[in-house]
């Protein structure tokens, strides 16, 4: 079984709507902090380091373990205004996705 379900930016200041999917029951919604399209940009400008995990990034989606997190790059196909996965966001857009547990399985936009 699947966990879908609606979360917030991660960036405090932001708090745009994220449709999130988790693959596994183990990991729990509070181990997960999805960033929106715009928040993604401004944190690979800040972190260099994960900046340089981008760059290897290839494909419509992927994980690296940096620092004992999970980080997902992922990317935006469903743009609606009503129906989208992140508000606001365009198609093809990335968002990140940092998780506490290394071990999770299948975390990336719904």
């Amino acid at each position: 079984m699947c966990d879908t379900y609606q979360a917030r930016c991660s960036n405090p200041r932001c708090g745009c709507r994220i449709e999130m999917h988790i693959g596994d029951w183990c990991t729990p919604r509070d181990k997960v902090h999805p960033y929106c399209t715009r928040c993604t940009r401004k944190l690979l400008r800040q972190r260099t380091d994960v900046a340089r995990l981008k760059v290897k990034a290839v494909g419509d989606r992927a994980e690296f373990v940096h620092h004992g997190q999970k980080w997902v790059f992922d990317y935006v196909d469903r743009a609606d205004p009503r129906e989208g996965q992140v508000e606001g966001a365009r198609r093809g857009e990335m968002v990140v996705i940092v998780c506490d547990d290394p071990e999770a399985h299948h975390v990336h936009l719904n």
